[in-house]
């Protein structure tokens, strides 16, 4: 992953069509190349927090890179593998099971010069469509 900086904060808009104040802050662990992430969505108007989310990238015990995920929206962890990545993108992504069955989910992350829009594609019983995207810049 190509993080820059450890704090981005950005402008978005969610699945409602309410517009927020996007924060990621996210660290390395160690010399692993692993991160840990935690991400906040807080409405322009009201100040209300929209979303919150906290998050490990890493690699699983089959090398695969994933991201373990809670979103405070979810009745529990998800873990999402990486589909594709290239120099600037990185998709991963998540088939339901248990209790989240039939939801499906996939994760976007875009760099760009300035930091990256993270993406957050879903659907319930339906294909995955984007419904929130968020232009995150580097702070600092």
């Amino acid at each position: 992953m190509n993080f820059k900086s450890t704090l981005y904060r950005g402008e978005g808009v969610n699945h409602l069509g309410e517009k927020f104040i996007g924060t990621f802050k996210v660290e390395a662990i160690g010399e692993s190349g692993s991160y840990s992430y935690n991400y906040t969505a807080i409405d322009q108007n009201s100040h209300e927090t929209l979303h919150q989310e906290a998050g490990i990238i890493s690699q699983d015990e089959f090398s695969s890179t994933v991201i373990s995920v809670y979103m405070t929206q979810l009745a529990s962890l998800t873990q999402h593998v990486l589909l594709r990545d290239s120099a600037d993108v990185y998709r991963f992504g998540y088939e339901g099971e248990g209790v989240l069955e039939q939801y499906d989910s996939e994760l976007f992350f875009e760099f760009n010069r300035e930091g990256f829009i993270y993406r957050h594609c879903w659907g319930q019983g339906v294909t995955a469509s984007e419904k929130t995207s968020c232009d995150l810049r580097r702070v600092g």
